[in-house]
């Protein structure tokens, strides 16, 4: 089943999700840091996979305000990754912390 996330807007509210819910309980990282950890890992992963090959999709995480509000600067989505990119995202943030525990 494939993993959404959301989508990466610095200094505007961030919405809880499974897999950041996941990094943070994991690596003790707070649910900023780990969000950006988040997006950090899958711009690596989309720059040796290919976008086509890891995002399967975007959708508002508030389609009223996109259809009202066009302009406004909440207007964050909901990306889906493969199962893949979310394993590798888990792999390459909790792994290097479990070994200092």
């Amino acid at each position: 089943m494939p993993t959404e996330i959301a989508s990466h807007n610095p200094g505007r509210a961030l919405p809880v999700y499974d897999l950041l819910d996941e990094i943070t309980d994991a690596t003790g990282m707070n649910r900023v840091d780990a969000h950006a950890a988040i997006h950090a890992t899958l711009d690596q992963i989309v720059d040796i996979d290919g976008e086509d090959n890891v995002i399967l999709g975007q959708r508002p995480q508030r389609p009223d305000l996109e259809q009202h509000n066009p302009n406004s600067l909440d207007r964050n989505s909901w990306i889906t990754i493969t199962d893949t990119a979310a394993q590798e995202i888990r792999d390459a943030l909790i792994a290097p912390n479990d070994d200092d525990q």
